[in-house]
């Protein structure tokens, strides 16, 4: 315990400045039985009795330094012997000048005053009716919530507050004079939540509407809601910076904004969305960010992709335009849709100029005619309407003409509309079956169909007549004549399938002449017709050998009757 010194009685402590003794130094003794005088001076004498408490004092705890007389080994008591701190005084103290000096350095040499005049009026303030200037004036205090008492009460009144979830005190929120407001914790609201600066919670947020001005964090969100209930932008921030806002735009259809800060819906447009994409290049100082200048178009990600046509999309890409409405763009690089409904799904320097026009993919395709289609390739142009061009170099450059071009570098074009063009250096197949046995085969540097004729692809094999073969042949109406298709001056000959078939009754239909059925029959009348020739040959030389037998009888007959008409004549002339 430490030691204290009380003074029990009533004494004065007074300091002779001019002399630099204190009266309390005075009633000490030093040692030798005189006065201390020094001016620094540690009392140590201690038998002395006080003379005016009567009680025994342990001076070895004071120190005289000039006027002043410190005590530092305990407490000091005055009217009490059981002071609880450097001094404890039982009574009054009276300051006859200066005053009381408190810790801040401020000195207070007046008390309190105990009346503060009339009140001569009282006016609400912000929150408050009533008031008035004379009287018993009432304040009324105007709470939300469904109480009904004079006076608000936990147990009467029902306020939509703000709290902390765990049920922390008030001090969670902290809300400044800018309208900012800060949660330490997480955030039950029961209510909406209106907040006009920075909205930040550290845990989770739960409301049932938030409308935020500035910029809004928060740990997580439980709601049902979140936006804005006036016509401002609803911003979200990753890592301190800008990944996706909704804007108003003073529409009921805001646009949606994406990825790179920079991209941008321009003013005016609305019901548009950029996902994302987009970025600043901090090399070449140069930013690739993706624009929408339209309404309801749609730009899903990339790089420098533009949209400045309404009810267009660019799926992703680089430096891919949309320029007319309702034009897509799958991906690819520096592909252009620039006519309305134009398309161009991939590829690269694409363009899809044309009403409705279609580009697959590729380099460098132009898709020109209107509803004309390209579906991949290079350097190909589909420029009729309706037209078809795939491969590469290939030149659909009339209407509704379909041109295919190999690898070959060179063009291959159209001649005529409406025109089928195929270049294959390499031979043609068309097959007519799924075991890719039968068709039919236009062999490279060829110049006419070759069916299949292998004998391993056929069967019920028959032999036929070919006399008879050529009977009917030559009892079939063969004629000239034109298609309807074509014009009169363009003849043809041949028979009628309808008589070709009721003559031999081969191939598929009584409408058609199969190639190799006709070739058949041709064969099978030669060889007929060479049967017959032979046959002839034969039967003129057995009459050649007769002829020749007759001759020799008829000269011999001859001889003879000239030898009767010589002897005759002799005999005459005898």
């Amino acid at each position: 315990m430490k030691p204290s010194f009380a003074v029990l009685a009533s004494f004065s402590v007074m300091f002779a400045q001019s002399t630099g003794t204190s009266c309390l130094e005075s009633m000490i003794p030093t040692s030798g039985g005189e006065t201390n005088t020094n001016d620094n001076t540690t009392l140590t004498d201690n038998s002395n009795e006080n003379s005016n408490t009567g009680e025994n004092v342990d001076f070895s705890a004071f120190t005289i330094i000039g006027a002043n007389a410190i005590y530092t080994d305990g407490d000091v008591g005055i009217g009490t012997d059981a002071p609880d701190s450097m001094l404890t005084v039982a009574g009054t103290i009276h300051s006859t000048s200066g005053g009381i000096r408190f810790p801040d350095g401020t000195t207070q040499t007046t008390a309190a005053p105990t009346s503060f005049g009339d009140i001569t009026s009282v006016a609400p303030g912000t929150g408050l009716s009533g008031g008035g200037t004379s009287g018993a004036v009432t304040l009324s205090v105007n709470f939300a919530g469904d109480g009904s008492a004079a006076t608000a009460s936990r147990s009467d009144h029902t306020h939509n507050t703000l709290a902390a979830a765990d049920g922390s005190p008030a001090s969670a929120l902290v809300m400044d004079n800018a309208g900012n407001a800060t949660f330490t914790g997480a955030v039950d609201v029961g209510a909406d939540l209106t907040v006009g600066g920075v909205l930040s919670v550290s845990g989770t947020l739960s409301y049932a509407a938030l409308t935020v001005t500035g910029t809004a964090s928060y740990g997580a969100l439980v709601s049902d809601l979140i936006g804005t209930t006036s016509n401002t932008d609803l911003l979200f921030i990753v890592n301190n910076t800008n990944a996706l806002r909704i804007e108003s735009n003073g529409s009921s259809t805001p646009n949606i904004v994406g990825g790179y800060d920079g991209n941008a819906v321009a003013n005016g447009r609305y019901g548009s969305v950029i996902v994302g994409g987009g970025y600043y290049d901090d090399f070449d100082m140069t930013s690739y960010a993706n624009e929408v200048d339209g309404n309801y178009s749609f730009i899903g990600g990339g790089r420098r992709n533009d949209c400045s046509a309404g009810y267009s999309v660019i799926c992703g890409g680089a430096d891919n335009t949309a320029s007319a409405s309702n034009t897509y763009i799958g991906g690819g690089n520096g592909n252009d849709a620039t006519t309305a409904y134009a398309a161009v799904v991939c590829g690269n320097g694409n363009s899809a100029t044309g009403y409705t026009a279609f580009i697959g993919s590729g380099d460098s395709n132009t898709a020109s005619g209107d509803y004309s289609a390209l579906p991949g390739g290079r350097t190909c142009v589909s420029a009729g309407d309706y037209s078809f061009a795939s491969g590469r170099r290939a030149k659909a450059n009339h209407d509704g003409a379909f041109v295919f071009g190999d690898s070959s570098n060179s063009d291959v074009t159209s001649s005529v509309a409406d025109e089928f063009t195929v270049r294959c250096a390499g031979g043609a197949r068309f097959l007519s079956n799924s075991a890719q046995s039968a068709g039919v085969t236009l062999s490279a540097g060829g110049g006419s169909w070759s069916s299949v004729s292998d004998r391993n692809q056929k069967e019920n094999v028959s032999s036929v007549d070919p006399v008879d073969v050529l009977d009917r042949v030559c009892n079939m109406p063969i004629g000239t004549w034109n298609y309807k298709a074509q014009a009169d001056a363009i003849r043809h000959i041949g028979p009628m399938a309808q008589d070709f078939y009721a003559a031999f009754g081969v191939g598929e239909s009584d409408l058609k002449i199969t190639t190799i059925d006709a070739d058949g029959v041709a064969l099978a009348a030669i060889q007929g017709l060479r049967q017959v020739v032979c046959d002839a040959e034969s039967d003129s030389a057995a009459l050649n050998e007769r002829l020749k037998s007759l001759e020799r009888e008829n000269a011999e007959l001859k001889a003879r009757l000239e030898r009767i008409e010589a002897a005759m004549q002799n005999a005459g002339a005898r």
